[in-house]
């Protein structure tokens, strides 16, 4: 039997959603977008905020797919320079 995709996570911006399945893709986790913004804009404003773009995975996939991305922040928090100020602050604060 199949396997339905899930929502893993949900964005306003589809650059961002976009980003986050190729991560997937290159670490082969299977992926799937979903644009589920409101077809009709009622205040013809345009509004970025209302769009939901989702992207999917297979249940059995988000333990891997969680681990993944806590690797990435942790890789990605070695670049930032040790003199950043937020680096200052201690948890409490």
């Amino acid at each position: 039997m199949a396997t339905d995709f899930v929502t893993f996570q949900r964005f306003n911006d589809q650059a961002a959603a976009l980003a986050l399945a190729e991560t997937f893709k290159e670490n082969k986790i299977e992926v799937e977008l979903e644009d589920a913004s409101a077809n009709f804009d009622i205040t013809f404003a345009n509004n970025q905020i209302d769009k939901d773009y989702r992207v999917k995975l297979k249940p059995e996939d988000f333990e891997q797919a969680n681990v993944l991305l806590r690797q990435q922040a942790e890789k990605d928090l070695l670049d930032i320079d040790p003199n950043y100020y937020l680096f200052d602050f201690s948890d409490d604060e």
